[in-house]
């Protein structure tokens, strides 16, 4: 099959007893390999990883296992269940510890609270310039899986945190709905609000948030609009026809003006 595809056709998949170790092999030869992790190897497989590289793990959660004296992940793979269900204060540690030693845990029905992309960024990123286009993919990111869900966000929601000094975070509430380029004008304005309360230094971190979700079929109408129960908006539409082509063409073949797609292990969120 490769002699009649070529070279440039890329596939990753991974293998696994659970949908944690599934999600770890995807990841671990991206964009082009194939692995499998299992009870027996995932030790020494995610061993060069850092717990927050793990899905799940939150910089707080990190901070709650250092604190417990869990600095690595091998450490968190050995790590007896229970012990994990007292560092999380929910059964949802000892479920993630089991999964990640190669137990068949099986998915629990969740109701979705937000959609939310965030990235830890590499040096070259860190200029609060490069930064803010790095968010600006975020948004799209996210708005387009709102999209798919079939869901609409009465919130957004943007924090930065900066190499020296505190977390920048600030949220404003909207009209539900779910159109990406409403959402750029909204994380537009909340970097204006950041730089008006100081220049930026160096960014370590940017992470945008959807929050308020509904199902679109579920929308009022706004008679100022006007707009019937259910019914999209001009820019809604055009949000569905540009995942349509990228869909088609490949992710990224129409963006919405200048952003920057960040390279990375796993996007956090």
């Amino acid at each position: 099959m490769c002699h009649r595809t070529g070279p440039c056709l890329r596939f990753s998949a991974g293998v696994g007893p659970n949908h944690l170790l599934a999600k770890l092999a995807g990841k671990l030869e991206k964009p082009n390999g194939f692995q499998y992790l299992d009870s027996e190897n995932v030790s020494s497989k995610i061993a060069h990883l850092v717990l927050d590289d793990l899905p799940g793990i939150s910089r707080a959660m990190k901070d709650r296992l250092m604190r417990a004296g869990v600095y690595d992940v091998v450490t968190l793979c050995q790590l007896d269940p229970r012990h994990a269900r007292m560092i999380w204060r929910s059964v949802e540690g000892e479920r993630f510890v089991r999964m990640l030693q190669g137990m068949d845990i099986p998915l629990m029905p969740t109701q979705r609270g937000g959609f939310g992309n965030s990235k830890i960024l590499s040096p070259e990123f860190r200029d609060p310039r490069r930064a803010y286009r790095v968010g600006r993919w975020l948004v799209e990111k996210a708005t387009a899986r709102l999209r798919r869900d079939g869901r609409v966000a009465g919130r957004f929601s943007l924090s930065v945190s900066m190499l020296a000094g505190p977390v920048w975070s600030r949220g404003v509430s909207c009209f539900p709905n779910q159109d990406t380029a409403f959402f750029l004008r909204l994380h537009r304005a909340l970097w204006r609000s950041l730089w008006r309360d100081g220049r930026p230094g160096h960014v370590i971190a940017v992470g945008v948030q959807l929050g308020d979700v509904a199902l679109l079929a579920e929308r009022q109408g706004d008679l100022l609009k006007p707009l019937a129960p259910a019914e999209k908006t001009r820019g809604e539409r055009v949000s569905a026809a540009v995942d349509q082509i990228n869909a088609r063409f490949g992710d990224g073949s129409i963006t919405y003006g200048i952003n920057a797609p960040h390279p990375g292990f796993f996007e956090r969120g």
